[in-house]
């Protein structure tokens, strides 16, 4: 069916419409967390405000909030070129650097208290995927050539403690000193699995944005092994879904499906192959990426158009959306 120009106009106002729209809600976003968020007291930004607004200045601070603000201001000054966008990712950076920064074993710790002290030691891969992720976008921003050194350095703390040389993957978390640790869960709602698909969608997210800024061949290998892993265990041909846990010999331990999970790889997969600039790739990861999103669509939407949270074989288990 061909698209009359009159359509292809009417789609181009739309699209000018929907990014103008979608700035706006940026900058209020930001503007909230800039506003009511900012610890001006202990350094960095407070742990936790609830959803009546009432604010919990003595929660304590984790890495993943911490890095996910330092990786948002900073895409937001490179995109808008606001420079109070940069300060609050400066913000960010230094905390991240003072406090969460493990200057004796290397890594990011999970978490620290209200005073930067830190409170939970442990070296989970999915925080330090985190930080790598936004310490790359930060120097993409600033160029800081400290901010590229500390995300090299945990990329290589990831590539000798967690990668699994004999059967491929990335284990899931170890204690301070990246000794092994009895328990590895995410959050108390995890399975107790040595490797989860959450840990390596963020592996494969960190490494895309690595690559963006040390394009060397040692990155390229890494980026292109994580992606493979997902093609040959994580990914379900037969419904368009992923596998959530395996143990450390790749037996699946769940048949849940998660929505938001899956719709976030069909999108990172095909970043991560673009950013490689792979045609081969490319070519094998878009029908992939496709009938994942696909899926999602068919199983995972509500009636409202908000996305459910988790299935299993026989149907929706949780309504939640989050």
């Amino acid at each position: 069916m061909k698209i009359s120009n009159i359509e292809k106009g009417a789609w181009h106002v739309e699209r000018i419409q929907l990014k103008k729209e979608f700035q706006e809600e940026m900058h209020k976003i930001l503007g909230w967390w800039s506003h009511y968020m900012i610890d001006d007291k202990n350094g960095g930004f407070f742990g936790r405000m609830d959803s009546y607004g009432t604010l919990f200045p003595k929660t304590d601070k984790g890495i993943i909030l911490n890095a996910r603000l330092l990786w948002t201001y900073s895409a937001a000054a490179i995109e808008t070129g606001n420079s109070g966008y940069r300060e609050f990712a400066d913000r960010a950076y230094q905390y991240l650097l003072e406090f969460f920064w493990d200057e004796v074993e290397g890594g990011v710790f999970w978490s620290v208290d209200f005073q930067g002290n830190y409170a939970d030691d442990q070296k989970q891969i999915y925080a330090q995927a985190f930080a790598i992720y936004a310490l790359s976008e930060y120097y993409i921003l600033t160029h800081k050539r400290e901010a590229l050194d500390m995300a090299t350095e945990i990329f290589w703390l990831i590539e000798k403690y967690s990668l699994d040389m004999k059967k491929g993957g990335y284990y899931n978390a170890f204690a301070r000193d990246w000794t092994d640790t009895d328990d590895i869960r995410l959050s108390e709602k995890d399975a107790n699995e040595a490797k989860i698909m959450n840990t390596h969608l963020h592996v494969l997210e960190a490494y895309t944005n690595f690559y963006r800024v040390e394009s060397a061949d040692f990155v390229k290998k890494a980026l292109e092994n994580i992606i493979q892993i997902f093609i040959d265990h994580f990914f379900i041909p037969e419904n368009g879904s992923m596998h959530i846990y395996f143990d450390e010999d790749w037996q699946p331990k769940s048949e849940h499906i998660s929505f938001g999970h899956n719709i976030e790889a069909s999108w990172l997969l095909w970043e991560a192959a673009e950013v490689l600039k792979d045609q081969k790739l490319l070519k094998k990861i878009l029908p992939i990426s496709i009938q994942m999103a696909k899926s999602v669509m068919e199983q995972g939407l509500d009636s409202d158009g908000g996305l459910l949270y988790e299935a299993d074989h026989e149907g929706i288990i949780d309504f939640d959306k989050h």
